[in-house]
C-alpha cells in the first residue's frame, strides 16, 4: 500500500497511474487532520490558516471534500512577502511559546517522517515499510509496490529530502 500524506503524490496516482490508485491509503494529511483537530476543540468558527513549503497544499484544501477545513494557505515565501510589506522583522518580534508541543509529529516533513510518527516504522517490518522522496525514487518505487506480491508500506513524497524541501521553501534571506 501507498501510505500517502503528499497532496502531489496522491494527486499524480490519481491522475497518471489510475491503475495504481488502488494502492492509496485513504488518509487525510496531517494539515486537514490538524484542521479538523482544531476545529472541534476550538469550535467551528475559527480560521486556520496553513504555513508552510508545499504548493500541492493549496490545492489539497480546494479539493470538494476538504473544503472549509483550511481557510488559507500561505507558501513561506508568501509569509516572507508579506513580512516584507509589512515591515515585519520576524528576529525583532517577541519569542512565545507554542500552547501544545509537537514531539514525534516535527518529523513528518523528512523521509520517514510519517512512518516513524505513526509508529509504523519498526527493526520489524524492515524492508516492508519505507519512503521515497523525489519524483524518479517516488515513480521507480510506485513500479516496485504495484509489482510486488508481498504487503508493503511506502510513505512517498515528491520533493528530494521531504516536504522540508518544497518548492515555495522561503530562504533566510527572506526572513
Amino acid at each position: 500500500h501507498v501510505w500517502s500524506s503528499c497532496p502531489a503524490v496522491t494527486e499524480h496516482v490519481r491522475r497518471y497511474r489510475p491503475s495504481d490508485a488502488a494502492f492509496l491509503v485513504p488518509l487525510a494529511s496531517p494539515m486537514l487532520a490538524h484542521a479538523r483537530w482544531l476545529r472541534q476543540r476550538l469550535g467551528p468558527d475559527i480560521r486556520v490558516v496553513f504555513i508552510g513549503p508545499c504548493v500541492a497544499k493549496k490545492a489539497e484544501a480546494e479539493r470538494p471534500d476538504c473544503k472549509g477545513l483550511v481557510d488559507v494557505v500561505l507558501t513561506f515565501e508568501e509569509l516572507a512577502e508579506w513580512f516584507i510589506q509589512e515591515s515585519i522583522v520576524l528576529s525583532a518580534c517577541e519569542e512565545s511559546q507554542f500552547d501544545e508541543a509537537a514531539t514525534e509529529a516535527r518529523l513528518y516533513p523528512l523521509p520517514d517522517g510519517a512512518l516513524k510518527t505513526a509508529g509504523i516504522l519498526t527493526r520489524d517490518l524492515g524492508p516492508k515499510a519505507f519512503s521515497a522522496s523525489a519524483f524518479d525514487d517516488v515513480d521507480h518505487a510506485l513500479d516496485l509496490v504495484a509489482q510486488s506480491t508481498e504487503p508493503r508500506i511506502m510513505e512517498p513524497l515528491f520533493c528530494a529530502g521531504g516536504c522540508i524541501n518544497g518548492p515555495a521553501a522561503a530562504t533566510d534571506r527572506n526572513l
